[in-house]
C-alpha cells in the first residue's frame, strides 16, 4: 500500500570506483558482489527487467529454480540492508521504485551530461553489458 505523502528514500550509488551504496547519506555495507550488480542493472536500464532475466543474467551456469531462489533472496538481502525497498518488485518483475526511491548514481550523471555535451542520446549506449557487472567468482 502506498503511502500518499511519503519521503522518498535517497539512495546513492557510486559506481565509478568501487562500488558504494547509501541510503539518507548513511553508508551501507552490502558486501554483496551480486547485490551491487543487480543495483548497478536496474539503475543503468532504468526499467522494469525480468526476473527470469535478471536470474540467468546474475548465474548463468546453475538451474532456473535455483537461480530464481538465490535472486529472490538476493533481492530481499539487499532491501534488508539498505532499510528500505530500494528493489521493488511483482512475482515475474523487478525494478527500482522511484516513488519510494530518489536515486542519485554517478554513471548516470556522467552518461547525461555527455548527452547534453554531444547532442544526441545515441552517443552513450543505454544497456550495460552483463559481463561488466559481475566479475567471475561468488
Amino acid at each position: 500500500m502506498d503511502r500518499p505523502f511519503a519521503v522518498p528514500h535517497r539512495v546513492t550509488l557510486s559506481l565509478h570506483t568501487w562500488p558504494q551504496v547509501s541510503v539518507q547519506g548513511m553508508g551501507v555495507t552490502l558486501g554483496l558482489k551480486y547485490g551491487l550488480a543487480l543495483l548497478a542493472y536496474l539503475a543503468l536500464v532504468r526499467r522494469r527487467s525480468s526476473r527470469l532475466h535478471l536470474a540467468t543474467l546474475l548465474w548463468p551456469d546453475v538451474a532456473e529454480s535455483v537461480a530464481r531462489t538465490r535472486l529472490r533472496r538476493l533481492v530481499y538481502a539487499v532491501n534488508e540492508a539498505c532499510g528500505a525497498e530500494v528493489v521493488a518488485g511483482e512475482p515475474d518483475i523487478l525494478w527500482i521504485d522511484e516513488k519510494r526511491v530518489q536515486l542519485d548514481c554517478d554513471v548516470l550523471a556522467v552518461q547525461a551530461l555527455a548527452r547534453q555535451w554531444i547532442g544526441s542520446s545515441e552517443a552513450v549506449p543505454a544497456e550495460p553489458r552483463a559481463g561488466a557487472l559481475v566479475g567471475s567468482g561468488g
